[in-house]
């Protein structure tokens, strides 16, 4: 990896919520879990986020 160049893991929990926990990254997200859990896409219905206080 070059130097200049600067990832963000997503295996860093704050990360992972950051990419994964908006909901502007809906597609992402479904893209993610449909191919981690090996999900057909029909049987994909919606994500829904829930708000902790």
């Amino acid at each position: 990896m070059s130097k200049d160049k600067k990832y963000l893991l997503p295996k860093v929990d704050l990360i992972f919520k950051l990419l994964f926990g908006d909901e502007r990254n809906r597609e992402i997200l479904k893209e993610f879990l449909l191919s981690v859990l090996r999900l057909p896409e029909e049987e994909y219905e919606e994500i829904i986020y829930f708000i902790r206080y």
